[in-house]
């Protein structure tokens, strides 16, 4: 597959022969509600700059449905829609078997996965399909050994947006007695799992370099994981979405988002760790600043008060990141990459972050650091009392970002990922 430049479009390529893509997944929703969805979108936006793109949407809870009917995702331009398929899941069963059933999907797969699998066999054996994709691979593993069993002859690439096992070690930390001991013993049935995905999958994909290193050990390969970085696609950040979302005051607004679920999770305890620890001493120094927490299922233990505004399940976060002056991500443990920062470098807006809420960003140098409340306030407070110290961070980071983290990178990416994947058939 030999690829020539084209001056006018630097993130599109001709491609002599390109091989025509099924990309499966059991994540989707656009717009994009939250990081999930934002990954699946941008890697089609990426893949389909240069590939022809068939999309198997499979039905599972993290598919919102409504948006496979109507899928129009802008700059796809080799997205085929007439091909798109959304894989029905009939196979209903009440609560307590779905779980038993679950509890027993790394030994035998569910009807609903042996039913996917013999769609896309199918789809391949008919057609000309040279690649099989899936995105979020690492929660796939029953569908690529299917898959591996048939003996296609095709590459499947798989997409991870985190390593499980990691986040599963770090959230121990902050856990007690009999909860640690649980969270410590799925970390290593976890860890199994993922070695065996990694072993069934031509080709892997990992976010970071950190996450690349973690499974490339567990593979005992290094050819066979790629870095395929979280991006955005810029043109979703435009001057309509600016103009169409001015602030209801002029007091200086904090902007804390993310996906918010039971009190013990990676946002909540980011949440609270925040509250607790930066947001009294913020509002001793600057008792006008207002503060919102933006995501899925915020308002679950979060409620409005007078400096704090709460708004759970919006359909668009864009205009809330855009009328913000400052981003926060008190992160305490995570794994993967943050969307909410590169969204944040869109916009220009200053990012005060731990270390670990920046990890696997190149990103040093654009983002305020520090790990304990004290600090974070500190550089909140300077962020907030120094207009030239926000605007030079948010520059920094938007440079950066349109620089190297925009689905026009990702495209060329994905070049080399489908010709890595296709060398080792």
């Amino acid at each position: 597959m030999r690829v020539h430049p084209k001056a006018s479009q630097p993130e599109v390529r001709e491609i002599e022969n390109p091989p025509r893509i099924l990309f499966a997944t059991q994540v989707f929703g656009y717009p994009s509600m939250g990081g999930p969805e934002l990954y699946i979108n941008n890697t089609l936006r990426a893949i389909s700059a240069n590939f022809k793109v068939e999309l198997f949407v499979l039905d599972s809870p993290h598919v919102r449905r409504e948006s496979v009917i109507r899928l129009r995702i802008p700059r796809t331009p080799l997205l085929d829609v007439s091909t798109i398929d959304f894989v029905e899941n009939n196979y209903r069963m009440n609560s307590l078997v779905e779980k038993v059933a679950r509890g027993f999907e790394w030994f035998l797969p569910r009807p609903r996965t042996i039913k996917w699998a013999r769609i896309l066999r199918d789809r391949v054996t008919e057609g000309n399909i040279e690649v099989i994709w899936i995105g979020y691979g690492n929660i796939s593993f029953q569908l690529l050994r299917l898959l591996k069993w048939y003996r296609l002859g095709i590459p499947v690439i798989c997409d991870t947006d985190s390593v499980w096992s990691v986040f599963l070690e770090r959230s121990a930390k902050t856990a007690h007695s009999v909860r640690k001991l649980g969270i410590l013993l799925a970390s290593w049935a976890v860890k199994r799992q993922e070695k065996q995905f990694l072993e069934v999958a031509t080709v892997v994909t990992a976010v970071s370099h950190n996450d690349r290193l973690i499974y490339q050990k567990l593979l005992n390969s290094a050819n066979r994981v790629l870095l395929k970085p979280n991006v955005i696609e810029l043109s979703d950040y435009s001057e309509e979405t600016l103009r169409s979302s001015p602030k209801s005051s002029n007091n200086l607004l904090i902007h804390l988002a993310g996906s918010f679920g039971r009190h013990s999770s990676a946002m909540n305890s980011a949440a609270n760790w925040f509250l607790e620890l930066v947001w009294p001493t913020v509002l001793d120094l600057f008792p006008d600043t207002k503060l919102q927490i933006v995501g899925r299922n915020a308002d679950w233990h979060f409620r409005d008060s007078e400096n704090v505004s709460v708004y759970s399940d919006v359909p668009d976060i864009s205009p809330f990141i855009n009328r913000a002056d400052i981003v926060v991500v008190p992160l305490l443990f995570e794994s993967g990459t943050r969307f909410k920062i590169l969204e944040a470098g869109a916009f220009g807006k200053p990012v005060v972050s731990t270390t670990l809420g920046h990890e696997g960003l190149e990103l040093d140098d654009c983002v305020l650091t520090a790990d304990s409340g004290g600090q974070f306030a500190e550089n909140v407070c300077a962020l907030i009392s120094r207009p030239d110290l926000r605007k030079e961070f948010g520059e920094k980071l938007r440079l950066k970002v349109t620089a190297e983290y925009s689905t026009k990178a990702l495209a060329l990416n994905c070049i080399t990922v489908i010709d890595v994947a296709q060398a080792q058939i």
